[in-house]
């Protein structure tokens, strides 16, 4: 075997790895997206989900960027979900303190 047969080899196993780490990093990341909106923090586990699902992500980025991108968006899409919740949250506050 030479070294590009390997190469094939290797992403026909690692491509569908990292689909599947992209699915539940977008699945972890709506979850706690849903958790963030509904006024709970513990994100915990759907955070530690999208980091797992980062991961496994990164399994096929040698060979197709696609599903990290989908990963790395999904995290961008958290952080700016909790940034607009929070600073809700935080607006909300300062205004029951200052009646």
């Amino acid at each position: 075997m030479n070294t590009l047969a390997i190469q094939f080899a290797v992403a026909a196993v690692m491509v569908p790895v990292g689909i599947a780490g992209a699915v539940i990093a977008a699945l972890s990341a709506v979850i706690t997206c849903v958790v963030l909106i509904r006024g709970s923090d513990e994100i915990g586990i759907p955070v530690a989900g999208w980091i797992v699902g980062t991961i496994l992500s990164l399994a096929a980025a040698f060979v197709e960027l696609t599903p990290t991108l989908v990963s790395a968006a999904a995290g961008a899409v958290v952080v700016v979900v909790a940034l607009v919740v929070l600073g809700g949250r935080r607006a909300h506050s300062r205004r029951l303190h200052t009646r």
